[in-house]
C-alpha cells in the first residue's frame, strides 16, 4: 500500500465503493487508488494506491456493509508514521481487513486471491506490448474474445483494433458501474464490457457477457 498526498478536489470525480449512507467512505479515485473520506472533513483521512487491494476488491461477493479505518499511531502521535487499517464489513458478517503495510486479513473466509475476472483476462497492455496510458492500461481482455481477434490482429496492428473496440463502446454513451455488462456491435467484433470495482474494464465475447449476468444492456 502505498500512502497518497490528496485533496478534496481528487475525491469529486471519484467513484464511490462504499454506501452512500456510511459516515466513512471508500471512493476509488484513479486506477488502483483509493481515498477514506469522512462525512464533515475539509479532506480525505488517508488516500493510497494498491494494485493488491484492487484485486481482493474485485473478488469480494456481496454488499458492503460500513467501511472503517483506524489509526495505530507511536507514542510521538505523527499520523505520518503510524500505522493504517482498512477495514471493510460485508452484510454477510465477513471482515475484510487491509493495512498500511499491505498485509490482509480475512475473517469467516472470504478468499484473498486476486479476482477471479482479472485471473482469467489479460492486460491490453500485456498481451500487445500497448503504452501504459489511457485507457489501455484499464482494459483486460478475455482469453476467449483474444482468440476471436486473432484473425483481426493479423490484419491490423494491435493498437488500431483496441482504439477502435474502445471506440465503439464509449459510443453506446453505457456508463457503467460494478455488476453490470454492455454488449456492443463493434467493428471487429459482437463484444461484451464489464466494470471493475478498481476502475478496470474486461472486454469479453458475447457468450461471455451473457454467461456473467446481471443488467445487460444491449
Amino acid at each position: 500500500m502505498n500512502k497518497l498526498t490528496i485533496t478534496k478536489q481528487d475525491t469529486e470525480s471519484g467513484t464511490l465503493i462504499s454506501p452512500p449512507h456510511c459516515d466513512t467512505k471508500l471512493i476509488c479515485i484513479d486506477l488502483d487508488s483509493y481515498a477514506v473520506v469522512v462525512n464533515g472533513s475539509e479532506h480525505p483521512i488517508y488516500a493510497f494506491r494498491s494494485t493488491t487491494f484492487s484485486g481482493v476488491l474485485n473478488d469480494l461477493v456481496g454488499k458492503i456493509k460500513d467501511i472503517s479505518l483506524n489509526f495505530l499511531l507511536p507514542f510521538d502521535h505523527e499520523l505520518e508514521t503510524g500505522f493504517a487499517e482498512l477495514r471493510i464489513f460485508k452484510e454477510t458478517g465477513e471482515v475484510l481487513i487491509f493495512d498500511s503495510s499491505g498485509q490482509l486479513g480475512i475473517l469467516t473466509g472470504l478468499s484473498h486471491e486476486n479476482s477471479k475476472k482479472l485471473r482469467a483476462a489479460v492486460p491490453a497492455t500485456e498481451q500487445w506490448n500497448l503504452p501504459e496510458d489511457e485507457p489501455y492500461r484499464r482494459l483486460l481482455f478475455s482469453k476467449d474474445i483474444i482468440a476471436e481477434l486473432t484473425e483481426v490482429m493479423e490484419q491490423q496492428t494491435p493498437k488500431v483494433v483496441v482504439d477502435r473496440i474502445w471506440a465503439d463502446f464509449k459510443r453506446t454513451n453505457h456508463s457503467l458501474t460494478f455488476g453490470q455488462v454492455a454488449c456492443v456491435n463493434g467493428e471487429f467484433a459482437f463484444f461484451c464490457i464489464t466494470a471493475l470495482r478498481c476502475g478496470r474494464f474486461v472486454i469479453m465475447t458475447f457468450e461471455e457477457g451473457m454467461a456473467s449476468g446481471s443488467n445487460t444492456h444491449s
